[in-house]
């Protein structure tokens, strides 16, 4: 009897980022098109060099025990299963490091939701901030599009936040004053070819200057 692949129905994200923290919380609906029951594993790659803090998962809301795997132990799940499924698009995962888990039981013909949140420091360099989501990791087997992807960003800052933008995807931005944005992605039938990214700088990063003075000896 064939299997068919488990359908990826929804996708959806909501991360809160305040400063250099960030909490993600993901849910995703799966289906299984099939009329037996399925055992799974769920992978979810993370960005690189991310240190997390803690991660907690739930599968149809009840707590299931996971792994959080470094790059080196990653990699040889990622090369086996491109060996096994003959896909090659795995590979680009390679160098990071993964949180797994097992997903039992998938009933006959019906939805299974999981549920991940994580926490880890977001990257600074040179007054620009930038946070990646591994949105690319939720492509179904069957490259088949995903029926609802929410990506949502709670943004805030104790210092002006400006030049907010994706180099990913069209964003949709709303500022809450100065000091905090909510931003978000939203589409129907996405398949999810790249990860989503968001840049942010500080106003004072912007405009800062240093200031060195001095007197010359018998000048005011």
């Amino acid at each position: 009897v064939e299997i068919r692949p488990l359908e990826t129905r929804s996708h959806a994200a909501e991360i809160t980022i305040d400063g250099q923290a960030a909490t993600v919380t993901l849910e995703a609906v799966f289906f299984n098109p099939n009329n037996q029951q399925l055992e799974g594993t769920y992978f979810f790659p993370l960005p690189a060099n991310v240190a997390v803090s803690q991660f907690s998962m739930f599968i149809n809301g009840k707590e299931q025990k996971g792994e959080l795997l470094d790059a080196t132990k990653a990699r040889q799940i990622y090369e086996d299963i491109v060996r096994r499924m003959k896909d090659p698009g795995l590979l680009e995962f390679v160098g990071l490091q993964m949180i797994k888990v097992r997903v039992f039981p998938i009933m006959p013909n019906s939805e299974v939701k999981v549920r991940l949140s994580y926490q880890h420091l977001v990257e600074k360099d040179s007054g620009m901030y930038s946070f990646r989501y591994p949105l690319a990791s939720a492509m179904p087997d069957d490259k088949k599009p995903i029926g609802q992807v929410t990506l949502k960003v709670n943004l805030s800052a104790k210092i002006a936040l400006k030049n907010i933008y994706s180099p990913t995807h069209t964003i949709d931005k709303t500022m809450k004053g100065d000091f905090n944005a909510v931003v978000g992605f939203e589409g129907k039938s996405v398949l999810p070819e790249r990860d989503f990214v968001l840049y942010w700088a500080e106003a004072e990063e912007e405009i800062g200057a240093s200031l060195l003075t001095h007197r010359p000896a018998g000048e005011q």
